[in-house]
């Protein structure tokens, strides 16, 4: 996958390039609450990705924001 076209990159460049050590910066990633179990793997994996990587390379808050689904 090209660096340049991913989504957790282009966030974190962002937030390297917008970081100066005297504001907390806070991240919010929408979470999708399926309604059934079986459908949890469908969603969230990117959110989850950047989360990770936000968290292990910055100093950033993160936070998930759930939003529910229902059929």
């Amino acid at each position: 996958m090209d660096p340049h076209r991913s989504p957790v990159m282009t966030v974190l460049k962002y937030i390297r390039r917008i970081e100066d050590g005297s504001a907390l910066i806070t991240v919010l990633i929408p979470e999708v609450v399926p309604h059934k179990q079986r459908q949890e793997i469908l969603h969230n994996q990117g959110g989850r990705l950047l989360a990770g990587v936000l968290r292990a390379e910055t100093d950033v808050a993160v936070t998930t924001l759930p939003f529910h689904l229902h059929d």
